[in-house]
């Protein structure tokens, strides 16, 4: 069993380490770039294709990673689905809602195993979670998401990559989804403060930080906290959620606990590493239509955010100037109803400014 590697960036060295972990070698690489495949293939062994159809025509791939930017994502991916490979495809599931639904149609015509690449939902006892949640009343969900990243050129550049928004919170909101149900209403605020250190290029125009208000259609609230703050601090990924008969604390970084007046569970495995082992056994841990309504949900917020800094930007008064520039912070909300529209489950389908 070996596998391919489409896109050979940061995400991909650590996915080639979680392939080694699994024992499961890399057979081929490839990059636009031809010095990133390069540094690639020196650390795998893996044979450096001239580009992805090249890729996957090998013939002797028990499945492929697409690791390109999310703008990126669409013809390596239904490529691969139509050839019937199976199929890890980073997140978000692409950047717009078009070439989404395309790559979810092709997984659901093809049939061909396919996970979208937001490894939390593979941790072992999320799906119980998830499950006795049902029958009970939640009342707030809140996740905080703290950590630092590298500043790449796509991620920091908002159209290309949608910023923390699609790179960072879409994981805190797939799991929102996950465990708490669809979301008809949002509000969110962002700000630009430089934290990241060295990590965060001088033209950065994407938020810094995020706070995100979501209401469940199930009732109660959801909220999620984004920083972009400098690597050496220490981490926090986790959640707390309050029901009508219990209260949780969810770790997801770094010791993928969970703590119910019933004890602790805890997992070996990270789930970068399960999230894998789970495609390669034909469970994938986030289907295509899982992620099509986290994307749903977190264009939304992007909107949001969009037409609150417009709105401030164009607010000019004697007692108040505010421009959507470093060291900024904006908000804005909007409701949202299902219109019926989509067969799969979704967070928010159709929005009115409140």
């Amino acid at each position: 069993m070996s596998v391919g590697i489409i896109g050979c960036g940061l995400i991909a060295h650590s996915h080639a380490e979680s392939l080694h972990e699994l024992g499961v070698p890399v057979a081929a690489v490839c990059d636009l770039d031809r010095a990133q495949a390069a540094s690639l293939a020196r650390v795998t062994g893996a044979a450096i294709a001239d580009d992805w159809r090249a890729l996957l025509d090998r013939g002797d791939l028990a499945a492929v990673l697409v690791c390109t930017p999310p703008r990126a994502h669409r013809e390596a991916a239904i490529g691969a689905l139509e050839r019937g490979i199976p199929l890890y495809l980073e997140k978000p599931i692409a950047r717009d809602l078009a070439e989404a639904r395309a790559i979810a149609e092709a997984a659901a015509r093809t049939g061909t195993t396919c996970a979208v690449g937001y490894q939390w939902s593979a941790i072992d006892w999320l799906d119980g979670l998830a499950q006795k949640l049902r029958g009970e009343q939640i009342g707030m969900i809140a996740l905080r998401q703290w950590g630092g990243t590298a500043g790449r050129s796509w991620f920091v550049d908002q159209a290309a990559g949608g910023g923390q928004i699609l790179e960072r919170a879409s994981h805190s909101i797939n799991l929102l989804l996950r465990l708490a149900g669809p979301v008809i209403g949002v509000a969110a605020s962002g700000a630009r403060v430089a934290l990241a250190g060295p990590d965060r290029p001088p033209d950065s125009e994407i938020d810094d930080v995020l706070a995100l208000t979501f209401e469940l259609e199930r009732g109660g609230l959801g909220s999620v906290q984004v920083v972009w703050q400098a690597r050496e601090l220490p981490v926090s990924f986790d959640c707390q959620i309050v029901t009508d008969q219990n209260r949780y604390t969810l770790d997801f970084d770094p010791h993928y606990r969970l703590s119910t007046p019933q004890g602790i569970e805890t997992v070996q495995m990270a789930p970068s590493v399960r999230s894998l082992e789970r495609l390669l056994a034909d469970e994938p841990a986030c289907s295509p239509a899982d992620a099509l309504a986290v994307l749903e949900v977190a264009l939304e917020v992007e909107r949001i955010l969009t037409a609150g800094c417009a709105a401030r930007k164009a607010r000019v008064s004697s007692r108040l100037v505010t421009e959507c520039t470093g060291g900024s912070s904006r908000s804005s909300s909007a409701r949202a109803r299902s219109s019926g529209s989509l067969a799969e489950p979704s967070g928010v389908v159709s929005s009115t400014s409140a």
